[in-house]
């Protein structure tokens, strides 16, 4: 009997010796995964000025993209706004004063996907560029805007903190590329 009480305790062993190998492994693969598909927690104070201007606002999700790709070479640091309800939303237009008068034109519009796109000055989104826009200035100072991005549809607001013209074309070339494959676009 006594052989066969330590041949139970063997298997129990066996068992539970089993059982947390399992889990040890569904641990390690569910860490890979994570690392693998989850998008990089950045620390609060890591993140733009303009993320911490409207984290905590109630109606509106924010959220910091350090490296979002534009394409295999350029990245950009993006503050996504969603609003997660109408209150949120008349919050985020008023707060990057959206006027009136194209809220109204855009509501009204029969376009499949409403998005605007403007410049801002630097850590300034909820300002327009007073000048032409082009970048750099004739005295050859750096590049000082953010982009804009306003989907109407999706109820959010994009701020892409651009560093550089060449950042800005592929902003506008991801873009396009997006439509491109949706068939928004037609070359014809």
């Amino acid at each position: 009997m006594n052989q066969h009480g330590t041949m139970k305790n063997t298997e129990k062993l066996n068992k539970r010796d089993r059982l947390i190998n399992t889990l040890i492994v569904i641990a390690v693969i569910g860490g890979v995964l994570a690392v693998r598909y989850l998008p990089p927690a950045i620390a609060y104070w890591r993140s733009s000025e303009v993320y911490k201007r409207y984290s905590r606002v109630e109606g509106v999700r924010a959220t910091y993209i350090k490296d979002f790709p534009l394409n295999d070479t350029l990245t950009v640091a993006v503050t996504l706004f969603e609003a997660t309800d109408s209150a949120g939303w008349s919050y985020l237009l008023n707060a990057f004063n959206e006027p009136e008068e194209v809220r109204d034109v855009v509501e009204e519009s029969t376009v499949k996907n409403k998005v605007w796109i403007r410049l801002a000055p630097k850590g300034h989104p909820e300002e327009k560029v007073s000048n032409d826009g082009q970048g750099e200035n004739k005295e050859g100072k750096k590049w000082s805007y953010d982009a804009l991005l306003k989907s109407y549809d999706m109820r959010t607001i994009c701020v892409f903190d651009m560093k550089s013209m060449e950042q800005y074309m592929a902003l506008f070339e991801y873009g396009v590329d997006i439509m491109l494959d949706k068939g928004e676009i037609n070359y014809n």
